[in-house]
């Protein structure tokens, strides 16, 4: 993990999240997980969200390991019924080990696990399907990529008019 996005998350939770307390300034990747583990289940949301699209618009790339400590309970429920029903699928015989197939949840409830309401799906066209049927998580980081381009812009002009001071 660099130093240069772990300094990008705390630069995200300084600007976007101003009413959480500020990790360290000079805070290493395991002091982040630390702090991030520690933070509500509705800013962990937040924070994970905020992450996804800066990773999606090639900001950052997303770890994994900050990504499981920004999971909430329910994250892991739901995950652990995930692995339950991709299990039963291996076994009945309609998935295999790293095919590339998904198991979707017709009604959109990963806790509705009836029978009827899973089906197996292409993995690519499966995450296309979720990422294009939410239009209101699609606006909002939009909206929130237009606000980090503005802000990472100011404080780029900032920091080069610092240096230029510097050198004269």
């Amino acid at each position: 993990m660099s130093r240069t996005d772990v300094q990008t998350w705390i630069y995200l939770i300084k600007n976007f999240m101003p009413r959480l307390p500020t990790p360290h300034g000079n805070l290493r990747f395991e002091g982040f997980l630390a702090y991030a583990r520690k933070l509500s289940d509705r800013n962990k949301n937040m924070l994970r969200r905020m992450l996804a699209c800066l990773d999606m618009n090639g900001v950052i790339r997303q770890n994994n390991q900050l990504t499981y400590a920004l999971w909430t309970d329910r994250d892991r429920k739901a995950n652990r019924i995930r692995s339950k029903n991709r299990r039963l699928f291996i076994q009945m015989g309609l998935v295999k080990v790293g095919d590339g197939k998904h198991v979707h949840h017709k009604d959109g409830n990963v806790f509705n696990n009836k029978r009827s309401n899973l089906s197996v799906v292409d993995g690519k066209k499966h995450k296309k399907s979720h990422a294009s049927n939410n239009h209101v998580a699609n606006q909002t980081c939009k909206a929130f990529m237009a606000q980090w381009r503005r802000l990472t812009r100011t404080a780029g002009a900032r920091t080069s008019s610092a240096r230029a001071a510097k050198r004269s």
